[in-house]
């Protein structure tokens, strides 16, 4: 029994809500403080999305990650990691987590899962060899 109603969820025009902004906030912080008795970790996110997001015109960013910016008064490594896509476009959770992780644990393993055909046209054989450059290992290495 479908919905003809149900709009597709755009994450373009929700990226760097308020919402996203608490919960990347307190993942950063969950990285940063996290014990382990080990060089590596294995990072699973189950609604990984695309890696970077185009903010768009009118986007919930505005309210969101764009106020927090302007009202910022240091660089935290939220805000950190933020910027370095700002202006224009949001990184993702996962991309956020794993750049924090990877400044504390050797081998960083990212297993990413989403069940959109347009986040999957996101991703290509180039974006495993941006991450692998920067530390990040894929599942099946």
């Amino acid at each position: 029994m479908g919905n003809s109603h149900v709009k597709d969820y755009n994450h373009s025009e929700k990226a760097g809500n308020r919402g996203d902004v608490w919960k990347h906030f307190i993942l950063t912080v969950l990285a940063r403080n996290i014990s382990l008795d080990s060089d590596s970790i294995h990072y699973v996110d189950c609604h990984a999305g695309a890696p970077v997001h185009d903010l768009i015109k009118g986007g919930e960013w505005q309210r969101g990650v764009k106020h927090l910016l302007d009202k910022a008064t240091n660089d935290g490594a939220y805000v950190g990691i933020v910027k370095k896509y700002w202006p224009g476009k949001y990184p993702s959770g996962w991309l956020i987590v794993a750049n924090v992780l990877a400044e504390r644990f050797k081998r960083v393993q990212v297993s990413l899962f989403d069940n959109s055909e347009v986040v999957e046209g996101h991703y290509s054989d180039k974006d495993l060899c941006n991450l692998k450059s920067q530390g990040y290992v894929p599942e099946d290495a």
